[in-house]
């Protein structure tokens, strides 16, 4: 297994006021750290949605809690693939277009957020910038595993303010791709669901909204091309 590079840009330790208490930010690159520091989060898969080796556009407004645009474009333009479609090990949410941020917008807020990510076409790099409404709480740098591992994880709590909405700006020219999204507010601080949210109604046919630039538009290419694994 590669381990995913990951390198930390910027980021807060919060002061809570009225107390000397330091709050210390976490990010974590392991999803059962995460999970146990974290439990009562709910988790979207993304299963069940697209029909099998196809697709599903229009679909960043179909969940409860999270809503996902592709910047510029807007939630018509973010999808949920199978894993036959672009060779991942389970279905995965993308932005349909190369190079533009996929945005994720919690409401309300929540105070954990984690989910595996990985990039098509293969070692694409990634920033991702998390929000309390319009003040930085941390940036990132990610270099994801190849979207046929997906193995890369990373995860953010302890920032003593709601996450309202975490950016994956991808980079080199490839599309963002995530799966197993948890996020809630954790049971170590206030109480949280520990679900698996249902999965929503399929909102387009799986033949609508292609882009001539579009991830979906290559769907061919994605199922016959192989991730190089940097060296």
């Amino acid at each position: 297994m590669k381990t995913a590079s990951f390198t930390h840009i910027a980021g807060v330790a919060l002061m809570i006021i009225g107390s000397a208490t330091a709050v210390q930010a976490t990010v974590t690159q392991s999803q059962s750290t995460f999970a146990a520091a974290n439990p009562g989060l709910s988790t979207l898969t993304f299963e069940n949605i697209a029909p099998a080796n196809g697709y599903m556009l229009n679909e960043g407004n179909s969940f409860t809690g999270v809503s996902f645009t592709d910047s510029g474009y807007g939630s018509s333009n973010v999808g949920v693939a199978d894993a036959g479609f672009l060779n991942t090990p389970s279905s995965v949410l993308f932005g349909n277009y190369f190079s533009t941020p996929l945005n994720m917008a919690f409401s309300p807020g929540v105070n954990a957020v984690g989910f595996n990510l990985s990039t098509a076409y293969d070692n694409g790099s990634a920033d991702l910038t998390v929000y309390h409404n319009a003040s930085l709480l941390d940036q990132y740098s990610f270099v994801p595993d190849c979207r046929t591992s997906f193995d890369s994880y990373v995860g953010f709590y302890g920032y003593g303010q709601d996450i309202t909405a975490i950016n994956f700006t991808p980079s080199g020219g490839v599309a963002p791709l995530i799966d197993n999204l948890s996020f809630g507010n954790s049971q170590n601080s206030s109480s949280g669901s520990n679900d698996t949210l249902p999965t929503p109604e399929p909102t387009q046919s799986a033949s609508l909204g292609l882009g001539a630039f579009g991830l979906a538009a290559l769907a061919m290419f994605a199922r016959k091309r192989r991730c190089v694994t940097a060296q």
